[in-house]
């Protein structure tokens, strides 16, 4: 398995990204290989005329900064896909390009390419995932 992540400082009185202090940076740089992030998007946005469902929240979906926690953003994903989650390995994608607060009223939009959807507040997208099969390993 392998796993990319990066870490990002959430100011306590804003809820919104900020510095991570020198002292800090210096503690995580000890424990990875790469300290450089490599990010480019995989989703790219798009206007669709699709039919939007709603997509409730519940009180537990949230963070102590009121923003939906990460997992939540896989629930609409992996319903999308159904049954295919179980017929093969797959991989999938969710891009976070704005925090989802309390009270705001989410909706769910599903691509005409059958394996991208976007999760948007007031028509505008907030994250968006994607999946797509993987080849399959021959074991033996």
């Amino acid at each position: 398995m392998e796993t990319e992540g990066f870490w990002i400082n959430v100011d306590p009185k804003t809820g919104m990204p900020a510095r991570i202090s020198e002292r800090f940076t210096r503690e995580l740089d000890s424990t990875v290989v790469d300290q450089h992030l490599h990010w480019h998007r995989w989703i790219t946005p798009e206007v669709s005329d699709a039919p939007e469902r709603s997509f409730p929240l519940r009180a537990s979906d949230f963070d102590p900064f009121d923003h939906v926690n990460n997992a939540v953003y896989w629930q609409p994903v992996e319903e999308a896909m159904g049954k295919n989650l179980r017929e093969q390995p797959f991989r999938s994608i969710v891009e976070y390009s704005q925090p989802i607060t309390r009270a705001e009223q989410v909706t769910v939009c599903e691509r005409a390419d059958g394996r991208t959807l976007d999760i948007d507040v007031d028509g505008k997208t907030r994250a968006s995932a994607r999946w797509f099969p993987l080849a399959r390993v021959c074991q033996g």
